[in-house]
């Protein structure tokens, strides 16, 4: 998630309520089911029962951290920088709230009221036993023959560094981590109380769910990565929802926020409320929602030989964003309630997934025409490209401002300060599952962006990390990413752009030598926005 500077265009209006929600909902859901869909035949098995073919080191379209190029982001928020425009509105639709509970657990702003501790630790139960009985009886695991004397080698064991495939580990985990979050948000919990339902139910499944030791690369990925996954499914589900709906109209509602978020698709069915009518609407506000769809094509240039010999071809490129909320808006700010989404597939193969939520908001100053905003983010990243693969649970301070219009003219720039919490980096083993190391680190993130009369023309940005390494070969893996994108000014909502990206890695080990890989690559795309 390289740079992301929020909108700099001056805002404009949106349309949300009625029916015109579901068409876009759903093009927003198939962006968040994209990296479960592309690995649902490794979701939570281990590398014992078999391995997964590797995914292709190509980076999709706009590319890794994709420098600011790619990253029209508001800056908390993985936005692509076919995103540079932000619409500072924010619209609430529905009537008042019914004095239902279910109705009541669906308006954002109130689901701390009357949380239900047993009923969301049931469904978190529910989730794992779910999952549990599918790989023992449909894919007969071996990991999954738990016994009292299983569960006593996992307390009394410790924690033990897993080597699962890198998109099990920071792909399926915080995905199953959001089903977690959304048991106990359906069940009148806030930020806070789900994110630690996502611990627990992540300890449940680490201790009692397997035979092998607990991790704590899985214990953090399903945390951190959950949390982030589990608000965005959440908001992107509640949105599409609407009690008063009936026939075909509610039917489609109901099934595309049961794909997007089960936790909470589950919850209504056992409830009844998939079904209920209700005279009016839960209120749901929020600032505007944004989607980017890009197609192109992409030829990736690495220095080295790579074992996908799709690398040295053209391959076709697609990628999806989504950019909820204004970073720049006035007022208070509810955790995670700005967030930006990016998916990118290379052919069949998902080749980056990267969720930024605003976790924090401290300053916020400026006119309408001067904007400044300092804030705390919370990320989940994972990236394929030619010269490394890369996957990241990271909190970043981010400094993001818009500059002036002086006839037409704009200028975005975003600076963050990285924390990694816990990073995956290649160590250069061709070995499936060993082919990473894991280890806390630091970054740095710098990106510029040019617009004209709303368009955006110009974006470049840098993304540099550092990690240490604790599981591993190597002691410190450094990552770097440089990138520019140009493109054309809308019509109809539609551009055409070009993207080039510069990838380097150095990988260091203690005793030899320290090795050296560097890929270029080019995308040519046509783009479509939407809000």
């Amino acid at each position: 998630m390289v740079f992301q500077p929020y909108s700099v265009s001056p805002p404009s209006p949106i349309t949300r309520c009625g029916a015109r929600p579901i068409a876009g909902a759903l093009t927003a859901l198939a962006l968040v089911l994209a990296p479960a869909l592309s690995a649902q035949t490794v979701v939570n098995s281990r590398v014992s029962d078999s391995v997964p073919a590797p995914i292709s080191p190509v980076d999709s379209e706009f590319s890794h951290r994709d420098s600011a190029a790619n990253w029209g982001f508001t800056p908390s928020v993985v936005t692509s920088t076919a995103n540079a425009e932000h619409v500072a509105i924010s619209r609430t639709c529905g009537e008042d709230v019914p004095p239902r509970r279910v109705t009541q657990a669906l308006n954002e702003d109130q689901f701390e009221s009357q949380p239900r501790f047993w009923w969301a630790l049931g469904e978190v139960t529910l989730a794992n036993a779910m999952d549990w009985l599918h790989h023992r009886i449909l894919i007969q695991a071996d990991w999954t023959k738990v016994s009292p004397s299983s569960w006593v080698h996992n307390v009394t064991n410790g924690l033990q560094w897993d080597y699962d495939p890198l998109e099990i580990n920071n792909v399926t985990h915080p995905y199953s981590g959001g089903q977690y979050y959304n048991a106990a948000r359906a069940n009148g919990y806030g930020v806070w109380g789900s994110a630690a339902f996502a611990m627990g139910g992540s300890v449940m499944w680490e201790y009692l769910g397997e035979t092998q030791s607990p991790s704590p690369n899985d214990l953090l990925n399903t945390l951190l990565g959950g949390t982030v996954y589990g608000e965005v499914a959440w908001r992107i589900s509640v949105a599409m929802l609407d009690d008063k709906a009936t026939g075909m109209n509610r039917f489609l509602r109901e099934f595309g926020s049961l794909l997007i978020n089960p936790g909470l698709g589950v919850h209504r069915i056992i409830h009844g409320d998939a079904w209920h009518t209700s005279p009016s609407l839960p209120t749901i506000s929020h600032g505007p929602i944004r989607l980017d769809l890009a197609l192109g094509t992409t030829k990736a240039t690495p220095e080295t030989p790579t074992l996908d010999q799709r690398l040295n071809s053209i391959q076709p490129a697609l990628t999806f964003l989504v950019n909820y909320g204004d970073p720049f808006q006035s007022g208070s700010q509810r955790p995670l309630s700005v967030f930006s989404v990016r998916t990118e597939m290379t052919g069949p193969v998902l080749t980056r997934l990267a969720v930024v939520g605003q976790l924090a908001r401290p300053s916020l100053s400026g006119t309408d025409e001067d904007r400044s905003s300092l804030g705390v983010d919370l990320e989940s990243d994972y990236l394929v490209n030619p010269a490394y693969r890369f996957a990241t649970a990271n909190l970043t301070l981010r400094h993001s401002a818009t500059r002036g219009s002086v006839r037409g003219w704009r200028l975005g720039s975003n600076v963050g300060l990285i924390g990694v919490v816990l990073g995956a980096a290649s160590n250069g083993s061709t070995r499936p599952g060993w082919d990473y190391d894991y280890g806390p680190g630091m970054g740095v993130r710098l990106g510029g962006l040019l617009e004209y009369s709303g368009n955006q023309l110009l974006s470049v940005g840098y993304d540099g990390y550092w990690v240490h390494s604790l599981m591993g070969p190597t002691s410190n893996n450094w990552l770097q990413n440089v990138g520019a994108q140009i493109r054309t000014p809308r019509l109809a909502g539609l551009y055409a752009a070009a993207d080039y990206q510069k990838y380097w890695r150095l990988s260091e080990y203690p005793s030899i030598p320290s090795e050296r890989r560097q890929s270029q690559k080019l995308t040519l795309f046509l783009g479509l926005t939407g809000r």
